[in-house]
Formats: structure tokens, C-alpha cells, sequence
């Protein structure tokens, strides 16, 4: 009787070891994967590290704008307001072909704009527009720097003039997502 005692004790003693075994193993995975999603193997993006940790995305940008400059709250357009259209999710064609940017300077707005196209993570230019007057439009155009294919996260400076003295009298910006194909 003694000899079948050992034997379901050996037993149940592996049983457990296999079974302690298996669950630290489960536990290291677990842990292995974890620390890969925090240091970003899984899902990268082209945004640097220390932009997400300091929260310095730009909101998305919105494809009508009015800006109240003077805060008046008036329906009608009019010299204390500000009006702009862009593309937030704008497409190229290759790193240096033409993209669907869709900026324009409607029609009923008081202000000439200029828009300038910034990466997040380095802040490096990627696109200007020039002088836009009321009414003008720019539908697609190049960047002025080669993009690897992906998505790409930009900053959209747009600048206004006042049509008279040509002073700048606003700035607003606009988060865009550059995907190059």
C-alpha cells in the first residue's frame, strides 16, 4: 500500500510541476507581448515617439472652417470672420506626384490666405502655397518633398492677409494625414 502512495504522490507532484510549468510560461508571453505594444513593434506609425508623449497630434482637419476673429458671433461673413477649406486626408500619387490637397480660399471671404504644410515629427516644410485671393483655389498639387509610401502626419499653417495692407491678421491650424500611394 505504501508503494502506491509514492507513486500517486510522485504523480500529482509532476502533474503540478508540469502545470506551474505551463502557466509561468503563458504569464512571459503575455508579458513579452505586452512590452511589444508599449514599445511599438506591433501597429507603428510614422509619428515620432516623444509627439505622442506629449500629446502634439493636431486635430483632424475639417473641410469648412470659419474662424471668428473678432469673437462676434455673426452669421454673415464679414472682415471679423475667416474662411478656409482643405483636404484632411489628402492623396499623392508616388513621394513626388500631385495630391487631391483641396485648398481653397472661398469666395465669400474678406481675407487672402497662404497655406503651409508642415511633418509633425520634425517640423520639416512639405508644402506652400503662395498668396490665395478670395474666390482662388488650389485643387491638387505636388509637395515640395519626396514621401515614402504610407500615412504621413502634417501640420496645415493657414495664414491670413488682410487684402489692404497685406498684414497678417490671423493664424489657425489644421491636422492632416498625407497618404502617399
Amino acid at each position: 500500500m505504501e508503494r502506491y502512495r509514492r507513486r500517486a504522490g510522485r504523480t500529482s507532484y509532476r502533474w503540478n510541476k508540469k502545470r506551474t510549468l505551463f502557466i509561468v510560461l503563458v504569464i512571459v508571453a503575455v508579458v513579452v507581448v505586452l512590452l511589444l505594444f508599449a514599445f511599438g513593434v506591433f501597429g507603428k506609425s510614422t509619428i515620432s515617439q516623444d509627439a505622442l508623449e506629449a500629446g502634439e497630434l493636431p486635430a483632424p482637419a475639417p473641410t469648412r472652417v470659419v474662424e471668428d476673429l473678432a469673437d462676434k458671433g455673426e452669421a454673415e461673413p464679414n472682415p471679423s470672420d475667416f474662411h478656409y477649406e482643405i483636404n484632411g486626408t489628402p492623396v499623392f500619387s508616388g513621394g513626388g506626384g500631385k495630391g487631391n490637397l483641396g485648398i481653397e480660399n472661398p469666395s465669400d471671404n474678406y481675407y487672402a490666405m497662404h497655406v503651409e504644410i508642415v511633418s509633425v515629427p520634425d517640423g520639416e516644410r512639405l508644402y506652400s502655397s503662395g498668396i490665395l485671393a478670395p474666390g482662388e483655389s488650389i485643387p491638387e498639387d505636388s509637395l515640395l518633398v519626396w514621401l515614402g509610401k504610407g500615412e504621413h502626419y502634417a501640420t496645415a499653417n493657414i495664414f491670413a492677409y488682410d487684402p489692404e495692407t497685406n498684414e497678417q491678421v490671423a493664424q489657425t491650424t489644421a491636422g492632416l494625414t498625407i497618404t502617399v500611394e
